[in-house]
């Protein structure tokens, strides 16, 4: 996969030396709307920081926010709860955004979801939620908000909803193992463990297959308990675009 990447950033009111008078300064966009392709400082709201993301103008009409990107198997998902929050690897290859990141994009709008995922014989699904938000971490990165679902890949994140994330040292799931230490990877668990999970373990070519519920799944495309998927990748944008 090739990305363009452009990391200038915009430059904030300053005073001129001469006179004092303010200098106009371009505003940072709150998403990724209308944005170049690639990556992109944006401010969901007023009383947080900025930070860069990873803008996608290719997909339906464009304006997403890169969520999550698996295609290779470069970056480790098995992480902790403190990796989980502020987000992990680089934004051109395969990352996670950070569940504060994604709890400030997704409370700051109405924000939907798109899940783009491939198999191992090249066969591609999708899956679109018109409504997507998930909690603060007080909440536990609860996902809060799943809305109507559309495509082909099956509403596998139904089970999901209204739960609460976990991971190998922080334990939210309802039963009485840790989740993501049976699965090898964090994910907003419920009672069961073997359902669908993004962040599941990457399968490399040629490796053996990935068994025990433990690899890239979502239930209705590949449920397990053996293989993961080859691709990944998860998006947000406003809900208004056309």
């Amino acid at each position: 996969m090739h990305w363009h990447l452009d990391c200038s950033l915009d430059i904030e009111p300053q005073l001129l030396a001469n006179g004092g008078g303010a200098v106009a300064a371009p505003v940072t966009p709150a998403n990724c709307l209308k944005q170049q392709h690639g990556v992109v400082r944006i401010r969901p709201r007023s009383n947080v920081e900025p930070f860069f993301v990873f803008c996608d103008q290719k997909v339906r009409n464009g304006g997403w926010t890169m969520v999550v990107n698996r295609y290779d198997g470069s970056e480790d998902f098995n992480r902790k709860w403190a990796d989980y929050k502020i987000g992990f690897g680089p934004l051109t290859t395969e990352f996670f955004i950070g569940l504060d990141k994604l709890h400030q994009i997704t409370s700051s709008d109405n924000y939907e979801l798109l899940v783009q995922l491939q198999n191992r014989k090249q066969e591609l699904r999708y899956a679109l939620y018109d409504h997507f938000s998930i909690g603060s971490e007080s909440e536990q990165y609860r996902l809060n908000v799943l809305g109507d679902y559309h495509g082909d890949a099956a509403d596998a994140l139904r089970d999901h909803t209204g739960k609460k994330f976990t991971t190998s040292d922080r334990v939210n799931n309802e039963n009485e193992q840790n989740c993501a230490v049976q699965q090898s990877g964090a994910f907003w668990y419920g009672g069961s463990c073997n359902l669908t999970n993004p962040f599941g373990l990457y399968q490399r070519l040629l490796e053996r297959d990935v068994d025990g519920f433990k690899g890239i799944l979502w239930r209705g495309f590949l449920n397990g308990p053996k293989g993961s998927l080859k691709i990944v990748r998860m998006m947000v944008r406003p809900r208004a675009v056309l």
